[in-house]
């Protein structure tokens, strides 16, 4: 009998080798090792996918970062120049002509 390890599910792994009917050892290791093969792959792919969300996050975060910053600096020189057009008051009055 040949079987997938890919195909079956852990709960189908452990009825085959807790199976009453002696498994010949070969397959006890194979099974074995496949089974851990198959985790190794699983956590890796895990492992994988945390990398890519995390890296996500943080070049979402560097961008928001970035975007606030830009921000800050057009608001910046919009102050600056709403300053240098806002005209200074002056103590003179009429040009310094009195009525």
């Amino acid at each position: 009998m040949s079987f997938d390890v890919e195909l079956m599910s852990d709960q189908q792994l452990d009825e085959l080798l807790l199976k009453p009917k002696k498994i010949p050892t070969w397959r006890l290791v194979n099974t074995q090792s496949e089974r851990e093969k198959k985790r190794i792959r699983q956590m890796e792919r895990h492992n994988k996918q945390l990398e890519a969300a995390r890296l996500y996050q943080k070049k979402k975060q560097r961008a928001r970062l970035l975007a606030t910053k830009r921000k800050q600096e057009m608001q910046r020189q919009e102050h600056q120049e709403r300053m240098k057009h806002k005209k200074k008051p002056s103590n003179e009055k009429d040009d310094g002509l009195e009525l």
